[in-house]
């Protein structure tokens, strides 16, 4: 009987490369979910604490927006200030950006109540710039919800991506796998003679030689495709970090504190 050592050898070679392949894809599929999951998460909190700001403030434009931004029932609308700040750096003009932060710091005129009386320049002035952060926070939450929806579809997109990998490996596993058990139960049949062996042989090497191009393609595609899923992981580190720290300094105590000191200093 005839057996061709380095033709076994080389199937074996390509069934546990296979498999390990198969193995290392699933696991990074399985932490880009991960990694996806508590981004949309988290893009999904920022989403609602903006919707619930706008409400809040839309709600209030009739009255005076500042005291009303001062008691504790607007602390969401605060956090959802904030969370601009901390989210829109790269998409908010520094017009828009200082008035948030005006906002959040209280940092307007004194009202001159005598005068409020007979005119209602201040509260003009309150709704005025009521209006322009809802406007902001409008186009803010805009963005965030594109940002989500794209990332919904990359992480589509990355899912059918690694279907595909893991049902062309899937198919190259098994055609390995039974071309091997097909060589041991032929070659333990009968003799093959030398020619019909050479042909066979160099039938599974051309085989092997294709198959093994078509796993360097699509590994190549699968690696730019992690690269890119990385670097959009960073970011998306980077704002879960702005809000933590956003949510820190709205739930400390001197937060606490001078929103207690705010609201009692702020009466008609």
């Amino acid at each position: 009987r005839i057996e061709f050592t380095t033709e076994r050898q080389d199937l074996e070679k390509q069934i546990a490369t296979l498999a390990e392949d198969l193995q290392t894809a699933e696991d990074a599929r399985n932490n880009d979910n991960s990694d996806f999951e508590a981004a949309k998460a988290e893009m999904e909190k920022a989403i609602t604490a903006l919707d619930e700001a706008i409400t809040a403030l839309q709600a209030g434009m009739s009255t005076s927006f500042l005291r009303r931004l001062r008691t504790a029932r607007m602390l969401s609308v605060r956090w959802g200030l904030k969370k601009a700040l901390e989210f829109g750096k790269d998409t908010l003009t520094s017009g828009d950006s200082k008035l948030i932060e005006d906002m959040l710091h209280g940092d307007v005129p004194t009202p001159d109540w005598k005068k409020l009386n007979r005119k209602a320049t201040f509260k003009t002035k309150y709704q005025a710039a009521s209006g322009d952060i809802v406007n902001t926070l409008l186009k803010l939450n805009n963005t965030f919800t594109e940002n989500l929806e794209e990332a919904v579809e990359k992480e589509a997109t990355a899912l059918s991506n690694y279907n595909k990998l893991k049902t062309s490996k899937d198919t190259m596993l098994s055609t390995a796998q039974q071309a091997l058990i097909e060589m041991v139960e032929e070659n333990g049949a009968r003799g093959l003679s030398r020619d019909e062996a050479q042909a066979e042989h160099d039938a599974l090497v051309q085989q092997v030689a294709d198959d093994t191009a078509f796993i360097n393609q699509t590994e190549a595609s699968y690696v730019t495709k992690k690269t890119e899923w990385e670097e959009r992981k960073r970011l998306r580190d980077m704002e879960i970090g702005h809000i933590s720290q956003a949510l820190a300094v709205l739930h400390s105590d001197d937060a606490r504190d001078a929103f207690t000191k705010a609201y009692g200093s702020a009466s008609f």
